[in-house]
């Protein structure tokens, strides 16, 4: 999951010249707003409050912060073989570095119900669930099913689209938008950038408690290079952009 993957190719032209562009533009013109606008315009209504980061570490922690502000619940519930990032609370949170912390719960990648299990063992335990942190691929009506546990229980459900978004599926632009569902947090990593560092995090407005981080401008501008190929080459329209809701 950590792996920076140049989305559209190493050392594209486009991204280049927005690159250096922006390093020779007059300090106060931000393209950060507008990277916001155009990726709150490929979420389904309502994820409309943008974070910028510097990697997906940062974007992964940021929206455990978020569901932990929200929620009176701190644990969390990740898949098995999932690596949120290198902070030390994401790696207590990823299964792939080891054993987890007591908040942090594993469930079977693709099966709903034993995340439907896990939410009721975390209720028993007395304890609270803050959130549902999944990236991949997944079985057709996975993520709605374990959205409804988890949500019922009062948890948020994140989707993590670094390896899966911006088109990379073929079926969607997101993998949360195949599976029909709306999530509550998206994170989205250095593959917004070409694998240059920057990073998102796309929630609704009353989850966004934190200052908004409005980013690199030289790395945004890069960003605003990614969705500008992707869509102008076709490629996001190949894919589906995710329709408004």
């Amino acid at each position: 999951m950590q792996k920076k993957e140049a989305l559209i190719g190493p050392s594209h032209p486009r991204v280049t010249a927005a690159v250096t562009q922006q390093l020779a533009t007059p300090a106060g013109a931000d393209p950060s707003l507008e990277l916001a606008r155009r990726l709150a315009e490929k979420m389904p209504a309502g994820l409309s409050s943008c974070y910028f980061l510097n990697s997906l570490s940062e974007a992964n922690e940021m929206a455990l912060r978020l569901a932990r502000a929200h929620v009176p619940g701190k644990d969390v519930i990740v898949l098995e073989d999932a690596d949120h990032g290198m902070t030390t609370s994401l790696k207590n949170m990823s299964p792939a570095r080891g054993p987890v912390k007591f908040w942090a719960h594993v469930a079977r990648r693709g099966d709903a119900a034993h995340v439907a299990e896990t939410v009721r063992a975390i209720e028993a335990s007395g304890r609270g669930l803050c959130g549902f942190f999944a990236e991949g691929v997944f079985p057709a009506g996975f993520l709605d099913a374990a959205y409804r546990a988890v949500r019922a229980s009062g948890g948020l459900c994140v989707a993590i689209e670094e390896q899966t978004g911006l088109g990379r599926i073929g079926a969607a632009f997101w993998e949360f938008a195949r599976q029909g569902v709306v999530p509550d947090i998206v994170v989205v990593g250095e593959s917004l950038a070409n694998g240059l560092p920057l990073a998102a995090v796309i929630t609704r407005a009353d989850l966004a408690v934190f200052p908004l981080c409005h980013g690199n401008p030289v790395m945004c501008a890069a960003g605003l290079a990614v969705l500008d190929v992707l869509e102008e080459g076709g490629l996001a329209s190949e894919a589906g952009l995710t329709p408004k809701r």
